[in-house]
């Protein structure tokens, strides 16, 4: 079982890699070079990317979601790093919650990174879209939490 999943994850690292014949790019390190989507934020570790400024990240983030999602819980959060008292954030949310949500981030692709910390059942399929169409992926883990994925 344990390496059917390696397999599998492996097989999925190097669809990245080159997804689709699609050109490669070098992070170059530039200001806002990476622009952030969060898809179905349903776990703090969401936020947890944006708990800091980062010269290389745009401070205009993409959230897409399902309407059953707990995309509050992720806003109050991302609302405290921007107005605590030191070290305050910059971030800015551009948020699609509705039916289509995954689709519409790959039809939009507003960004080159999809973070994804949420509902450990569906994470799978995110990686597996996102990765289909050309878009980088950061994941918490787990990925995959039974046999099947």
């Amino acid at each position: 079982m344990r390496v059917h999943v390696l397999a599998s994850l492996l097989l999925l690292v190097c669809a990245a890699c080159g997804a689709r014949g699609q050109p490669t790019s070098d992070f170059t390190g530039a200001d806002n070079e990476v622009g952030l989507m969060i898809q179905d934020p349903g776990h703090f570790h969401a936020a947890l990317v944006q708990k800091y400024d980062y010269s290389q990240i745009d401070p205009a983030v993409h959230v897409y979601a399902p309407v059953e999602n707990e995309v509050g819980s992720y806003l109050d959060l991302i609302e405290r790093f921007n107005t605590r008292e030191e070290t305050p954030t910059n971030w800015t949310q551009r948020i699609y919650v509705g039916d289509g949500y995954q689709e519409k981030m790959a039809e939009e692709k507003p960004g080159n990174l999809m973070v994804v910390a949420g509902n450990n059942a569906r994470k799978i399929g995110y990686i597996q879209h996102a990765v289909e169409n050309g878009i980088n992926v950061l994941a918490d883990k787990p990925m995959v939490i039974t046999p099947d994925g």
